[in-house]
């Protein structure tokens, strides 16, 4: 989910289902999502992924690297009841660099 297009454009060779952020009503086929990879740094984005989630399903906020990046508009209530998995990444180490390069040169 993005509000961008030109990134969009780029997740459909891994395999992901590139979805603007106002079309996301109209694809109810995503409501059971296993993974969502925030990536973006909007904070809107991360209720829409909330609402795309299966239950016990995976979501990886990355992209919220800011002091804009405050969570009020979701309770732990959203995340309990779907026994959701929230994971934040931050930093990384070069070998991982280098093996995300690698993906994504062998990969697209």
């Amino acid at each position: 989910i993005d509000t961008n297009k030109d990134r969009l454009a780029a997740v459909a060779p891994f395999g992901a289902t590139p979805v603007l952020s106002d079309e996301v009503a109209s694809t109810p086929e995503l409501a059971d999502s296993d993974l969502v990879l925030e990536v973006c740094g909007s904070v809107a984005a991360v209720p829409v992924g909330l609402n795309l989630l299966r239950f016990g399903g995976h979501y990886v906020w990355a992209g919220m690297v800011h002091p804009a990046s405050g969570l009020s508009n979701i309770t732990g209530e959203q995340i309990i009841r779907k026994c959701m998995h929230v994971y934040g990444s931050h930093n990384y180490a070069p070998v991982h660099l280098e093996e995300a390069m690698q993906f994504l040169s062998t990969s697209a």
